[in-house]
């Protein structure tokens, strides 16, 4: 009897040492996933060639860019596709909260249909299980 308390006893320590694994995997998460979004954003105000392509490209549109101008946003939208597809992984892991995945993906989406096609970077593929049931419940596939 003594025995089973005692194997009790260790499965509630191993559980809630998991659970507290688990909510410092989540923190970090959550804290990575700020912090990537706050330095990008950061890094885009602060960089005048960058912010000047995107004025650029907002007003005249992709193709008044020069080869090197349109190189450098591609590049840049390039590491923007990366994190996205970054923070679809985390959530898939149960890392990152939904409500983070639904903010970015009417960015996503628009990016998709709009610049990311002009600059000939193909929409983000093999998340369909993530990502599309929760486009159909906010209304993104008809946009």
């Amino acid at each position: 009897m003594l025995t089973n308390l005692g194997v009790v006893a260790g499965l509630v320590l191993v559980a809630y040492e998991v659970r507290q694994a688990t909510l410092q995997a989540e923190a970090a998460t959550s804290r990575a996933f700020v912090t990537g979004v706050v330095d990008s954003r950061r890094d885009m105000a602060l960089s005048p060639g960058l912010a000047e392509r995107y004025v650029k490209e907002n007003t005249s549109g992709v193709e008044t860019l020069t080869s090197v101008e349109k190189f450098r946003l591609a590049e840049w939208e390039q590491g923007r596709r990366t994190r996205m597809i970054g923070q679809i992984i985390q959530y898939r892991m149960v890392l990152l909260d939904r409500g983070a995945l639904e903010a970015m993906l009417p960015s996503l989406t628009s990016l998709e249909k709009g610049l990311w096609a002009d600059l000939e970077i193909g929409p983000i593929r093999g998340f369909a299980d993530v990502i599309q049931p929760i486009r159909e419940e906010m209304g993104l596939l008809d946009q």
